[in-house]
């Protein structure tokens, strides 16, 4: 019997391709976001069911917990991501509870919220270099990376025996985060430099092919393979396994806006 997924973040970007993916490898997805409207767009594509609520809020975490009822919960894949850009001066205590709420502690809190129908499933945490390698003007999405980092290791010691825990890199991905990167003023967000170069030389992801790269790890490793280490979609020795066409988009010109 296929497995049920729950994709938070899923009304764009990877948390879309993501559950479009699973949907399409013949799981029951759930997904779930704030916004309505692309969620109940993404459950018109296949057979996904759209859930709006705020992961950060007990409510919104209740609602998710609701529609997963009484079922087995095979796969969590923590999609939801917030990324405040700015200098450490100018952050507000403000940008970093919000990234601290998304990015840590609403992945706590819904592993603990699921934790029964999860038992013996998978939880897949979104991972990220800005965890290791901070960049100008991203402070608080790298500390609450490094968090989200240290959280998957402690729920992977604390809990492992009944849940594997899993942690995926997707590199720099094509996504309308990327876009609003590219559009901040240097000033605000000077690595916003770095991420134009990237793109300039091609060297950014298809959020699909993050999406394969993901259906891979969750539906075709062993469950020790899959909780084993830090996957980083770059490393080519996995490759073979799901890559069927090139990683990186073709080279694209700099957006005028960045």
């Amino acid at each position: 019997m296929p497995a049920l997924a729950l994709v938070t973040g899923a009304s764009a970007g990877i948390g879309r391709e993501t559950a479009l993916a699973l949907a399409a490898a013949g799981c029951g997805v759930v997904a779930t976001a704030r916004r309505a409207e692309p969620l109940a767009e993404l459950s018109r594509a296949g057979a996904i069911e759209p859930v709006a609520a705020d992961v950060t809020a007990a409510d919104g975490r209740a609602r998710i917990a609701a529609a997963v009822g009484d079922r087995r919960l095979g796969l969590l894949v923590h999609g939801a991501g917030l990324f405040p850009r700015g200098l450490i001066t100018s952050l507000s205590a403000d940008d970093w509870q919000r990234a601290i709420a998304t990015n840590v502690l609403a992945r706590l809190e819904l592993v603990l919220a699921l934790r029964n129908a999860l038992a013996g499933g998978r939880v897949l945490f979104v991972g990220s270099d800005a965890a290791v390698n901070p960049r100008a003007g991203g402070a608080a999405y790298s500390v609450s990376k490094a968090a989200s980092e240290m959280l998957w290791r402690c729920l992977a010691t604390e809990q492992g025996d009944e849940i594997a825990f899993g942690m995926a890199k997707p590199g720099l991905v094509e996504t309308a985060m990327l876009d609003d990167s590219l559009r901040m003023p240097r000033a605000e967000f000077p690595a916003g430099e770095v991420y134009a170069a990237m793109r300039d030389r091609g060297e950014t992801i298809a959020a699909a092919t993050v999406a394969r790269f993901f259906r891979f790890l969750l539906l075709e490793t062993s469950r020790e393979e899959f909780a084993s280490g830090i996957w980083d979609i770059r490393d080519t020795a996995h490759h073979p396994r799901w890559l069927t066409a090139p990683l990186y988009v073709p080279r694209r010109s700099r957006s005028p806006a960045g």
